[in-house]
């Protein structure tokens, strides 16, 4: 059986409804137009229990299982990271991003390697096993991929099977698939353990196996501690409390230890990933937002702060009560007097022209990075409504050659049937003259032979009756009469 690939060994990314994670797959659409079939096939690798290397899975999903009205191709949404799309594009510029939305009627089987038991993730790869998990077992799928990997003589066969895919029958697995797979469902794969981190951290050393740390419980006796040794105080800073026997408790860790010996060893809770906004982003929205009214409160004082006076000290008695203080706060309250009015004045000028100059390069850059943005999320949308256009336009044009097709084929067979019904009415027709010449000529036969057969018994009749007259004649002549005379033919 011969197929078709309008997509083979493509890069693309899937996501399904219960798991918003991407995950990085290869696309493959084997179609056949002769026998109606199609099947779109999901191939990924991960790690798994007792196998070294990553092993392949291959999600089928047959035109049959895809809910019509739910399967539908449009543009990709513009929340993806550019390093994922970049990933899976097939040229730098000209991409035209398309998502495929799978709608099932029941989730995919799934091929892989054949094995015994429940499939269990490796250690270290339980995401990837899990969003796997979530995959198989999703009926809502979306695949982003480059529409550039499209090539323009198979949007027919795209189209067919996207908008028309109960026309559709699938592909059996045994025709693309080896002896050395098996079928299995999402129930194949075993739970994984959300409790237990990736990359668990090692586990700290027993204290009795580090010279420098010992065990702190706090110790409850009515007897005085007793006082640390030489060797202690050089190991340890502090004196530490030395109990003469401790039970055998673990290893507690140096900080929120708790005291009893039966209570477990808390493990660090893995807190869910979170969109965290840029550093440097948040740094300077803070700093926008702070910064002038920091300046509104400190840049006035400033040129007083450095132009000052110092006043002396009311604990020195030579400087308390003296001429010169009453000379130094003098100068101080005149110079204060005359240079507030242009300090103030000075700091409002530069800081009003410093403002200026900062929101002004400030709104500048924004807006020079705002005009960019939208220029680019123009041509963006500019390109992705061409592209559609194009898929609408060789959507359209495919659907009217397949009306035409269509058209020719009925008026075909129409046209053959037609010719079916006369060559039959011809055929009857024919039967009925031969059927009736037959019997016209086997009448005629029987009459030719009736008359043939009277003519036969009259000419008989008239030999036997001259045969008669001649024998009378030939007794009545005499013994010698009749010799040397010439025999005369007696006509039948």
């Amino acid at each position: 059986m011969v197929y078709t690939f309008p997509l083979r060994n493509t890069p693309v990314l899937v996501s399904c409804s219960s798991s918003p994670a991407v995950l990085p797959c290869r696309l493959f659409i084997k179609y056949s137009p002769n026998h109606n079939q199609a099947a779109i096939i999901l191939s990924l690798s991960t790690h798994t229990h007792a196998f070294d290397d990553a092993q392949n899975f291959d999600l089928t999903y047959n035109a049959d299982n895809l809910v019509p009205g739910g399967t539908f191709l449009g543009p990709a949404p513009s929340d993806l990271a550019y390093d994922q799309l970049s990933s899976i594009a097939r040229r730098t510029t000209s991409t035209t991003f398309r998502i495929l939305s799978l709608t099932l009627y029941t989730p995919c089987p799934i091929r892989c390697l054949p094995s015994t038991g429940c499939i269990a993730p490796k250690p270290g790869h339980a995401a990837a096993f899990r969003r796997l998990r979530d995959l198989a077992s999703s009926t809502e799928v979306r695949v982003v991929f480059d529409g550039n990997w499209v090539q323009e003589q198979q949007y027919a066969a795209l189209y067919r099977l996207v908008n028309h895919p109960d026309r559709l029958a699938g592909i059996p697995a045994s025709h693309y698939q080896g002896a050395l797979s098996r079928e299995v469902d999402w129930t194949a794969f075993g739970p994984v353990n959300d409790d237990r981190p990736e990359a668990p951290p090692e586990a700290p050393p027993r204290y009795d196996q580090v010279s420098t740390k010992r065990r702190r419980p706090t110790w409850s006796t009515t007897s005085p501690p007793q006082s640390p040794t030489k060797r202690e105080r050089a190991v340890s800073p502090t004196p530490r409390v030395e109990p003469p026997l401790l039970p055998d408790w673990g290893s507690p860790t140096e900080k929120g230890t708790s005291t009893e010996p039966d209570s477990p060893i808390p493990r660090r809770q893995l807190l869910p990933y979170t969109n965290v906004p840029d550093p440097d982003e948040a740094t300077k929205a803070t700093l926008e937002a702070l910064l002038p009214d920091a300046l509104d409160k400190i840049m006035p004082n400033v040129l007083a702060r450095a132009f000052a006076v110092p006043r002396p000290s009311t604990s020195d008695p030579l400087a308390t009560g003296s001429i010169c203080s009453l000379i130094n706060a003098r100068i101080a309250s005149d110079v204060k007097s005359y240079l507030q009015p242009l300090h103030t004045k000075a700091i409002e000028e530069a800081c009003t022209n410093t403002v200026r100059q900062m929101s002004a390069e400030f709104i500048t850059r924004i807006s020079a990075e705002k005009l960019k943005e939208v220029l680019r999320s123009t041509l963006d949308n500019a390109f992705d409504l061409r592209a559609d256009a194009d898929y609408q336009f060789f959507a359209e044009l495919d659907e009217h050659k397949l009306d035409m097709t269509i058209a020719k084929d009925e008026g075909l067979e129409e046209i053959r049937r037609e010719l079916d019904n006369q060559r039959e009415d011809v055929l009857a027709t024919a039967a009925e003259v031969v059927v009736q010449s037959g019997a016209d000529l086997q009448k005629q036969a029987d009459e030719a032979w009736n008359s043939a057969k009277r003519a036969l018994s009259l000419q008989k009749a008239m030999l036997v009756q001259r045969r008669k007259v001649s024998e009378q004649e030939h007794g009545r002549r005499p013994a010698g009469h009749g010799r040397g005379q010439r025999a005369t033919s007696v006509p039948l």
